[in-house]
């Protein structure tokens, strides 16, 4: 079953060596294929999002109908479309792409409600700390995240960028708001 999408990346922007996420190793079973996954695979991979791979320099996006992580480094999948022996062993061998993140600051929402934050990873953008969000505080002057036990304002100058397959929140935090 083919799925259809609008919003597909440039192949320039897809094919960065910095967004391979893993590789297809080999057949696994009749229709199915092992998968190397990089430390660059996101924790939670979304079905419903295409890997990609790409063939005759082309962009060709992967849908799979099955997905079965073994660890954090191996996957086996059903690839939509890819059903016979023949057609498996054209992805052998090729790297798999997600796109990369939205990394502008420009994606930082103007209300810190407008997004799921909760359960996102907040990092702060100098590596001093990290902890996981547990709410959102949209307070109209200055939204707060709650994290570790700690609210961490959140307003869009501070926000360096939301890395959505990651589920991180990179936010610059002003000298003493840990201490609080």
């Amino acid at each position: 079953m083919t799925r259809l999408r609008r919003d597909y990346p440039s192949v320039e922007e897809l094919f960065r060596p910095e967004n391979a996420v893993g590789q297809i190793k080999k057949i696994h079973g009749k229709q199915e294929v092992q998968i190397a996954l990089y430390d660059t695979f996101p924790d939670q991979y979304d079905m419903q999002e295409p890997l990609w791979v790409e063939i005759d320099s082309m962009a060709v996006p992967l849908f799979a109908s099955r997905w079965n992580e073994r660890g954090k480094a191996q996957a086996i999948a059903q690839i939509d479309d890819f059903t016979r022996e023949a057609e498996i062993e054209l992805l052998l061998g090729r790297k798999i792409y997600l796109p990369a993140a939205d990394e502008t600051p420009d994606n930082a929402p103007e209300n810190v409600d407008e997004l799921p934050w909760k359960g996102y990873r907040l990092v702060d953008a100098s590596g001093r700390w990290s902890g996981v969000i547990t709410a959102c505080h949209p307070h109209p002057q200055n939204p707060l995240v709650e994290a570790d036990g700690r609210l961490i304002p959140v307003a869009p100058p501070l926000v360096e960028r939301v890395d959505r397959r990651k589920k991180e929140l990179i936010v610059h935090i002003a000298e003493g708001v840990l201490d609080l």
